[in-house]
Formats: structure tokens, C-alpha cells, sequence
């Protein structure tokens, strides 16, 4: 299962840059799902200070849509 976790990981960061690369707004989801991802990685690894720091990588990537999506409301 573990590695299963670390390909869909690895393939999800290559659809990121490749996205960030063309500005797609897919981006967002991208950079949701590689942190949770990773987080389940890195616990089942006993990697606490790597599971530590993809929950701030999480909480920052909500944090950046949520801006996102209210400026792009207030644009519209």
C-alpha cells in the first residue's frame, strides 16, 4: 500500500509542476493531494518531522485556495 501511496505521490507532483507550468487552476487540488498523500507516507514510514512539515504544506494549500478563490470572486 505504501508504495502505491508514493507513486500516485510522485505521479501527482509531476501533474503539479506541469500544471504550475501552464497556470492551470488545477494546481490547487495538485497541491492538496501531494502533502495528504504524503503525510500517510511519512507516519507509516515513522517519518514524524517529514509528516510534520506536509501538514503545514496542507494547511498552507487551503489557506492559498481559499485566498484564491476570493479574489478571483471579487474580480468577477
Amino acid at each position: 500500500m505504501e508504495q502505491i501511496a508514493e507513486i500516485a505521490g510522485t505521479l501527482i507532483g509531476i501533474a503539479y509542476l506541469y500544471w504550475e507550468y501552464k497556470a492551470d487552476d488545477k494546481v490547487w487540488l495538485a497541491g492538496m493531494l501531494m502533502p495528504a498523500i504524503s503525510l500517510v507516507v511519512y507516519w507509516q514510514s515513522g517519518l514524524y518531522a517529514d509528516f510534520g512539515i506536509n501538514i503545514y504544506y496542507l494547511i498552507i494549500s487551503f489557506y492559498g485556495i481559499f485566498w484564491w478563490w476570493k479574489g478571483r470572486k471579487a474580480s468577477s
